[in-house]
């Protein structure tokens, strides 16, 4: 069955592969056929199968001369040759007649299985009885639904011969599908055009769009890509925290308080700390000014005694001049 045509070629004719008259119906290798056109949905059948001719079928057809033809004196015959994988499969036409005349006609057509492409001979075709029948002027030539030689137009001739092969198909990664047919990544089997798309950050189906289906809020972030509320378009990894509204607006796992020291060492919690000013003790820094026991070792205290090495406090020896300063007077 032919899938896709890519060109239409001519080719060396070799028409004559099955032509001998002494073969006769059903001798030898040879198997008897009667049919216009190739129709490999239908099977091949033993019977006249004159469908309507038209210039544009609708139906998957092989039609290397598609006319009004009668068996008449000469036969139609297929058989297969060579072995596998390279076999040709071919159905001769020789010395047909035609319903509306008494010339005759003689072409074969042949498919290779190595690389798909298909071959149509011709020996002759200038012998049905005149202008309006000889050269494929009242035929229709091609392969459909894919591709029309000529119809009804007289651009077949002795000797001539049309080959048709398929579209080059690139595929490394084996996922039946061709690079040359939209495959995006050739070299993993899991991406190109049939596949499935899921959310991972990788364009799937060769669309040429990444994840789509997983931003259903429109905010231009996907569940795999950090958004923790796929419903409200005002949540998502880019949005600002609002603190302490009980919402995680930016998706970080918390909601941010007010007062809230996230950083230990610029100590930035200054409503909660009330000697900010002269934080020397980092330790204990939620005590009033009036009461800061930093250890600095300065040995400074904020009442103006000064303070022993111990601890202990000796304050009489600053009282200690202005008691003696009064017995002078």
């Amino acid at each position: 069955m032919v899938v896709a045509v890519g060109v239409a070629v001519e080719v060396a004719a070799e028409v004559g592969d099955l032509a001998d008259p002494t073969c006769g119906l059903g001798s030898g290798s040879a198997h008897p056929v009667r049919s216009e056109s190739l129709e490999p949905t239908g099977g091949w059948s033993t019977g006249s199968t004159n469908a309507p001719r038209s210039c544009s079928p609708a139906e998957l057809m092989i039609a290397p001369y598609w006319d009004d033809l009668t068996a008449g004196s000469g036969a139609v015959i297929y058989e297969t040759v060579d072995t596998a994988p390279n076999r040709v499969f071919l159905v001769e036409w020789y010395n047909v007649g035609h319903e509306l005349t008494s010339g005759y006609l003689s072409f074969e057509a042949k498919i290779f299985e190595a690389d798909g492409h298909i071959e149509f001979h011709y020996l002759d075709v200038e012998q049905l009885g005149g202008t309006a029948y000889d050269n494929g002027s009242s035929a229709t030539v091609g392969l459909f639904s894919d591709l029309l030689v000529s119809c009804n137009s007289p651009t077949i001739a002795n000797e001539y011969a049309i080959a048709f092969y398929p579209p080059s198909c690139t595929d490394a990664d084996g996922d039946g599908v061709c690079a040359e047919d939209g495959d995006c990544d050739d070299g993993d089997a899991s991406v190109n055009p049939l596949a499935t798309e899921t959310c991972d950050g990788v364009d799937e189906d060769c669309d040429g769009a990444v994840d789509e289906g997983f931003d259903a809020d429109f905010d231009g972030w996907t569940v795999c890509g950090g958004d923790c509320n796929d419903s409200l378009g005002s949540i998502n990894p880019g949005q600002p925290e609002i603190p302490g509204n009980g919402i995680d607006e930016d998706c970080d796992g918390v909601d941010g308080q007010i007062g809230d020291d996230d950083d230990d060492d610029d100590d930035d919690d200054a409503a909660n700390d009330d000697d900010a000013a002269d934080d020397d003790d980092a330790a204990d820094d939620d005590d009033s000014a009036a009461a800061d026991d930093d250890d600095d070792g300065d040995n400074r205290s904020r009442t103006g005694c000064a303070v022993g090495t111990d601890g202990s406090r000796v304050g009489w020896l600053v009282l200690l001049p202005l008691v003696w300063a009064r017995r002078r007077s």
